[in-house]
């Protein structure tokens, strides 16, 4: 069957729905490894939605154009990276691999980081200078080298018109055109703000998703911590009758799960069907092995359940 965009929109409207039911286990997360992910979803969408030809545009398991052992998923023009991770994975957990990605490699500008799902854009701090500042350091950016400046997602209902953006015949344009409104956020003018997309509504939602996301480094709790019904250090709890975890407040409202946050209470109660329960794999394994950082406590549950829509009953409550 030819891939059309009905079609396309049709096989995420399926996803949509098998990541929405709380009560049944994924059926896609359990299918849909990296590999999954860059066969049905991804490489549809940038041949389908986006017009790059999956066989001229694209090079697959590309080596690093430098020497450092980089292999990248997939890279266009030699400036434009795309990587792929599982279904079930929190990008979050990520974002430090595709920095080094984007850094180590001069030449290349921007990428996408995606687990089908959520898809995250990063630009080389040095093309926004370039782009919109003469080539000059930017003081206001700091230390970082590259940014992630937007996140879309299959929740937005404006999915497919915000990602046809980075369509192959102006992907390029686009990308200087948010670098311009980057800099416009952290170097603050008068006048109008650069534009972004060619629909005015939708260039203001992307330029309001943009501005957040550069404006500081934000995390669930940001707003309580401002408003001081939380602070640095506070301890959360999340508990039922098999497992609890505890989690700590970090500056700007993200948190940390240390390695000993997560304790399984009644063994008993975490093997179902012959099998451990989702989470328990990650208390003994990972979890155990290290601290983790969220921006969002719901992020602990996704990876967990691999499932992107999580409900408000996962709550962490102060100690």
């Amino acid at each position: 069957m030819e891939l059309t965009e009905k079609n396309i929109k049709s096989r995420l409207d399926f996803l949509r729905k098998d990541q929405s039911d709380e009560n049944k286990e994924s059926y896609l997360s359990n299918r849909l490894k990296e590999k999954g992910v860059e066969c049905s979803i991804i490489i549809p969408i940038f041949e389908t939605i986006l017009d790059f030809d999956a066989m001229l545009d694209i090079k697959y398991e590309e080596s690093s154009l430098e020497k450092n052992n980089q292999r990248f998923d997939f890279l266009i023009n030699d400036d434009f990276v795309i990587e792929a991770k599982s279904l079930g994975t929190v990008l979050s957990t990520q974002v430090k691999q595709m920095k080094k990605y984007i850094s180590g490699n001069d030449r290349i500008n921007y990428g996408i980081l995606t687990n089908g799902w959520h898809y995250a854009v990063f630009i080389q701090k040095s093309f926004i200078e370039i782009i919109a500042n003469e080539g000059k350091s930017i003081p206001e950016l700091k230390q970082q080298k590259v940014l992630n400046v937007l996140t879309l997602s299959l929740d937005d209902d404006l999915f497919f018109d915000k990602i046809k953006i980075f369509s192959k015949n102006i992907y390029k344009e686009s990308f200087k055109k948010i670098a311009r409104f980057v800099f416009s956020c952290v170097v603050p003018k008068r006048g109008k703000s650069p534009s972004i997309h060619e629909d005015r509504d939708i260039d203001k939602k992307l330029q309001e998703e943009i501005k957040e996301k550069v404006s500081i480094k934000k995390g669930a709790y940001y707003d309580q911590i401002k408003n001081g019904e939380l602070k640095v250090g506070d301890k959360l709890i999340y508990k039922n009758d098999e497992i609890q975890i505890e989690i700590i407040i970090e500056e700007n409202g993200i948190i940390r799960l240390p390695k000993d946050g997560a304790k399984i209470l009644d063994m008993s109660k975490v093997i179902e069907n012959g099998k451990y329960k989702p989470m328990v794999e990650l208390v003994i394994g990972s979890w155990h092995e290290s601290d983790s950082l969220y921006e969002d406590p719901k992020d602990i549950f996704r990876g967990a359940l691999g499932k992107q829509r999580i409900s408000d009953r996962y709550i962490f409550k102060k100690v």
